[in-house]
């Protein structure tokens, strides 16, 4: 009888879906099935309403979701406006609302700096659908706002360019700018200390060469076989294997997980033999067309999660965070420009080969399956701290909410890769101004609360002082043109003057004069001195700047007028 009634129930339902999905009404489905509701046990009604939600589910009456709608930020996904035919700018996990402001990056204006800030300019309205889903027919790019900096006579510095004493100047100066973006928007993130995990990874240091070693320490111990560009000899190799073509159109690369026994048997290979034995082992695999490019990716996620410390530092996990309290476009954008300055260098530099690989994959998205979406799901948690504090979790904090927000900033850090790792103007100006009391927070604010709100409000009261002094039609133009001459020069006495620089070569050790007109760049010193612009580099040294490599664009005579007291040098 049990058997019967729950199959005359099944049949009915069947029918009653069949209906509904034909246009009847889903009331009509129920009303089919109370005459045999009667007379099921509880038992036999759990199967039948487990079959009619099969039913459903198969036939397409039933929403499905998308297994990476669960890692997607709360108000991603914006809806395209009618009207003006411009998409919602706002991809952050907040409600911005429909102030002017929130429009201004999509319509090409700019919005008030912070802190003296160039903004930047969109010059692209984002494209993000509806359903919020992206397809894995597109990259997934096009849901973000594109900017771009303006134009610069001094040429746009990256913080690669900078010497180490200048990158530890300008990490001070980020931290107070930092803070003061914050608190613009009444957020106070909290300052992390180190970690317990990394005196513990110091202890195993002793025994592995490779994994689970501070990222400073492995780069000090092969700083002499390697460059100092403050990459792990490790991660560049396998980052170059993973650039080939055959690798970059894997579909799932980084998804599908590799061999665990492989992925071991490499790890052991490079601890004991080194990483030359497991190059020459992969060598030969290829050879024989044998090797497996899941394996080395699986092989550089677990080297990024046994980092005693993850690349973008536990110290600033909750700034991370609370990005998201940011509600500007580009007030965020620059929360995550600082947030990258502050990394030491070999993580900094380890970070940005690991963007610019993603990138990579993600532009053959149509043979690998592996879009904006799917490779920030797969490597944040890699790349951020994700576990929440033992406080959040007695509060009920959301950790899948918490991971939704890693995802974005880590599609944020690969849309924005050229901007992110770029060093803002005013904190250049910054740098070059003699010591002075904002110098002196910086020197000693380190990561504390006290000296960074000290700071955040003498950059304040600096930032009423220069608007109540700056005539407001004024404000356009320093967007533009950086303020690079005095009161007394104009555009005519410098087209009259004639000017040389001596600049020093460091392959001959000799000194040469090169004249210089106001249109004279960087590129074209070189090319007068019969260098290759490709491989050597002119660096502007002195005047409050220990040492800065200059891109080929940057006008020599506009920088002299800045900094008349530096060298020349080309390397």
């Amino acid at each position: 009888p049990m058997s019967t009634s729950t199959e005359s129930a099944s049949t009915a339902s069947s029918n009653a879906i069949g209906d509904h999905q034909a246009g009847a009404d889903l009331s009509a489905a129920d009303s089919a099935l109370d005459a045999h509701y009667q007379r099921m046990s509880r038992k036999q009604l759990n199967a039948v309403m487990k079959r009619i939600a099969t039913l459903k589910a198969k036939r397409g009456l039933a929403s499905r979701q998308d297994v990476r709608q669960l890692f997607s930020e709360a108000g991603v996904a914006g809806t395209a406006a009618a009207t003006s035919g411009v998409a919602d700018a706002d991809t952050g996990s907040e409600d911005t609302g429909d102030s002017e402001d929130d429009l201004l990056q999509v319509t090409g204006r700019t919005a008030a700096p912070v802190a003296g800030a160039t903004p930047l300019h969109a010059d692209q309205a984002p494209s993000v659908s509806s359903s919020g889903a992206t397809p894995v027919a597109t990259s997934g790019l096009e849901q973000y706002p594109t900017f771009v900096l303006p134009n610069n006579r001094l040429g746009n510095a990256s913080i690669f360019d900078f010497s180490e004493p200048d990158r530890q100047q300008i990490r001070a100066l980020a931290h107070l700018e930092l803070a003061a973006l914050f608190d613009k928007y009444d957020c106070d993130p909290a300052f992390r200390k180190p970690s317990s995990r990394g005196r513990s990874a110091s202890r195993r240091s002793v025994v592995a060469s490779c994994f689970g070693v501070p990222l400073d320490q492995l780069v000090a111990k092969e700083s002499g076989s390697s460059s100092s560009d403050g990459v792990p000899q490790l991660v560049r190799w396998i980052v170059g294997q993973l650039e080939r073509p055959e690798a970059l159109r894997t579909e799932g690369l980084f998804r599908v997980p590799g061999s665990l026994q492989r992925i071991r048997q490499a790890r052991e290979r490079a601890e004991s033999a080194g990483i030359k034995a497991l190059m020459a082992d992969t060598e030969q695999q290829h050879q024989r067309l044998t090797a497996d490019w899941h394996d080395l990716a699986g092989l550089l996620k677990a080297f990024l999660r046994e980092l005693p410390e993850p690349l973008t530092s536990t110290a600033y996990a909750d700034f991370y965070l609370k990005l998201r309290c940011i509600q500007h476009d580009m007030d965020r954008l620059l929360g995550l420009n600082l947030l990258v300055l502050l990394l030491p260098t070999p993580n900094c530099s380890t970070l940005r080969l690991m963007v610019d690989l993603f990138a990579k994959v993600i532009e053959q998205h149509k043979h690998n399956r592996m879009n904006l979406k799917a490779i920030a799901t797969v490597m944040a948690p890699n790349l951020f701290a994700i576990q929440s504090s033992k406080k959040a979790q007695r509060e009920g904090a959301n950790l899948l909410a918490e991971t939704g927000n890693l995802i974005g900033l880590v599609e944020m850090l690969i849309k924005y890769r050229t901007i992110v790792w770029s060093v803002p103007e005013f904190l250049i100006k910054q740098l070059r101004e003699p010591p002075n009391k904002l110098s002196q927070l910086a020197s000693t604010s380190g990561g504390g609360a006290s000296s960074a709100k000290k700071a955040a409000k003498l950059l304040r009261k600096q930032a009423a002082a220069a608007a109540a002094k700056t005539p407001v039609s004024s404000l356009a133009a320093a967007v533009v043109d950086s303020p690079v001459f005095n009161s007394s020069t104009s555009a005519t006495s410098i087209q009259n003057q004639q000017v040389s620089i001596s600049v020093h070569q460091a392959s001959t050790n000799r000194s040469q004069l090169v004249p210089i007109s106001p249109s004279t760049t960087a590129a074209e010193v070189l090319h007068g001195l019969g260098c290759d612009p490709s491989t050597t580099s002119l660096y502007e040294v002195g005047g409050n700047i220990n040492e800065r490599r200059l891109p080929g664009n940057t006008q020599i005579y506009y920088l002299l007028k800045i900094n008349p007291t530096c060298s020349w040098a080309v390397k």
